[in-house]
């Protein structure tokens, strides 16, 4: 079950990271993504942009600490379920819509797919996070 911990918390790791830092290098394309959400007003995208960006790095960095590992898994099963919402409510509302992701790999739109991955993306979280509980306090998914 370690190894599971453990290989979960550095692929989470890793697409959080690379998820913040990517946006962080397209900023102007990201905050015209947030502006695109049916759920943000454009006169927010510019202050929710950092935000956004701050808190996938600070949860990728989490991820990668054991003593930190639970709050960050339960950040990140919060954060991927409010994306899931959002991308589902884009769907509904303006199918078509960017979504933000991915600005070096493919701008992703808000899809099934894109849904499902996130949904996939926070279910794994929130496992890491229901292991972590059972865990002492500072023993949080210790993989050594």
């Amino acid at each position: 079950m370690r190894f599971f911990s453990f290989a979960s918390s550095a692929f989470l790791a890793l697409i959080f990271l690379y998820a913040g830092i990517d946006k962080a290098v397209h900023y102007d394309g990201f905050i015209n993504a947030i502006g695109s959400y049916v759920l943000v007003p454009d006169w927010i995208a510019p202050g929710l942009a950092p935000m956004v960006i701050g808190l996938e790095i600070a949860i990728g960095l989490g991820l990668l600490f054991p003593t930190h590992r639970f709050q960050a898994a339960l950040a990140g099963a919060l954060t991927l379920g409010v994306f899931a919402v959002a991308l589902t409510v884009n769907l509904v509302v303006a199918p078509g819509s960017v979504c933000g992701c991915w600005f070096s790999i493919t701008l992703a739109q808000s899809d099934e797919a894109h849904i499902a991955l996130n949904l996939i993306l926070a279910v794994l979280a929130s496992t890491l996070w229901w292991e972590g509980r059972a865990q002492p306090q500072g023993q949080q998914l210790v993989t050594s």
